[in-house]
């Protein structure tokens, strides 16, 4: 009999698929087939010259077509033969009590659907576990991982797909995170424009601290230097220059004298050579292991002085000058022990100013140090104004001139105090007559 259904298994399948055709057409009749719109990607071929929305449609007839087939018609046989187990003998059929337990069992190891259950547990106890390892029940279709496989070929197309916009969706985030970067960019280098002070804005926050420190009791070293009277020069001169003018503010003539002054960058000072190149030296360079060294100086400085005024320095007499007072520095850094701590400081200090002189003696301008570069004014007023006009500024103080320039701060502390005073008074009713 078994033989007889396979060799009329032919044709009886022809004609049942013949029948699932046309039953699975006939139940498609009001289904909607897919569309290119509906599909993933609607130039995606599945075998040649058939799209994947009709191969989806040819198999879901088929696997429709398949599912009405018994599995014995297809050579199929749900119910072999038992098998015998060593240890319980043969069991007489499948639906006695305890089914296949006895011949399914955990022993037969060639069994494709064994169970922890004991193979099929038998198909008489009814439990539901009992049909979930029956492969059986309810059906069996043969042809279902064919299809499934192709389900996932379609499914893994429509995850390409969605991965592929959400690709899209990502690359647009990180353009407009970039332009967002790119205006915040914007807005802190305006920020930074607007707020970060320029070099000028530095150079007048330096002017006015100095001016503040200048103006307030500033160490004597500032004083003697020139920087403390410089810094109050400068306020002075902006003051005058907008048109303010305060109370008159007297100056001693024989002190104005010792008050030395240069042209802005100028190196050197000249406050030493004033009276004709005649040195006034410190007793501690009067002794007799100078002797020869200061003669020598003697007897050149006041030379050079007068080419100076005359305009014409002699180089080689500068330069012998100039290795002296090398030498002389020499001379003293040797002595250096034996010459108390004070007797040094002020014999170093005049030679540091003598170096300063002869290098200003090398200057091309010279002559107008001793012609028109000078402190001149009856008060404060007259003396910012002959300042301003010549470009000059006051260089440091010589030795023995520290009561002069003590005396001009003050002088100029009085005149700028009085004068930034008239300043507000004026700007407050200027702003009354604004009102």
């Amino acid at each position: 009999m078994w033989t007889l259904a396979r060799r009329s298994g032919g044709g009886i399948l022809s004609m049942v698929v013949l029948a699932g055709l046309s039953t699975a057409a006939a139940r498609a009749q009001p289904r909607v087939l897919p569309t290119s719109q509906t599909l993933v990607n609607p130039n995606f071929w599945v075998g040649r010259h058939l799209p994947i929305n009709q191969a989806a449609f040819n198999i879901a007839a088929m696997g429709q077509a398949f599912s009405q087939v018994p599995p014995y018609m297809l050579g199929y046989n749900p119910y072999p033969s038992p098998i015998f187990n060593p240890t319980l003998g043969p069991v007489p059929g499948p639906f006695y009590g305890g089914g296949y337990g006895g011949g399914y069992g955990a022993a037969s190891l060639s069994n494709p659907y064994l169970s922890t259950a004991g193979g099929y547990g038998g198909y008489g106890d009814g439990t539901l576990s009992n049909y979930n390892d029956n492969p059986y029940y309810p059906s069996y279709d043969p042809y279902g991982g064919y299809v499934r496989g192709i389900a996932d070929v379609i499914g893994a197309q429509g995850r390409f797909a969605v991965n592929m916009q959400q690709a899209n969706i990502m690359r647009e985030n990180v353009r407009k995170l970039r332009l967002e970067n790119r205006r915040k960019l914007i807005e802190e280098w305006k920020w930074e424009q607007e707020n970060i002070p320029t070099a000028q804005d530095l150079r007048e926050r330096d002017i006015a601290l100095n001016y503040r420190r200048s103006i307030t009791s500033p160490p004597l070293p500032e004083i003697l230097s020139g920087k403390a009277l410089n810094d109050i020069l400068e306020h002075l001169m902006t003051m005058q220059a907008k048109g303010v003018r305060g109370p008159s503010v007297q100056l001693e003539k024989n002190k104005l004298k010792q008050i030395n002054v240069k042209a802005p960058g100028d190196p050197g000072n000249v406050g030493l050579l004033k009276n004709e190149g005649i040195l006034n030296w410190p007793l501690s360079l009067r002794g007799s292991d100078f002797d020869v060294l200061r003669k020598d100086i003697d007897s050149i400085t006041p030379e050079l002085v007068r080419q100076a005024s005359a305009g014409r320095v002699d180089k080689a007499t500068l330069k012998q000058l100039k290795d002296d007072v090398d030498k002389l520095h020499r001379q003293l850094s040797e002595r250096i022990s034996e010459l108390p701590s004070s007797d040094y400081i002020e014999a170093k200090r005049f030679l540091n100013f003598l170096s300063e002189s002869v290098q200003a003696l090398g200057q091309a301008d010279i002559a107008d140090y001793f012609h028109r570069f000078e402190a001149k004014g009856s008060t404060v007023a007259e003396l910012v104004s002959n300042m301003k006009e010549n470009g000059l500024v006051f260089a440091s103080a010589t030795p023995g001139a520290e009561s002069a320039y003590r005396s001009l701060y003050q002088a100029l502390v009085s005149y700028d105090l009085s004068l930034s005073h008239m300043n507000t008074s004026i700007a407050k009713e200027k702003d009354k007559e604004k009102e």
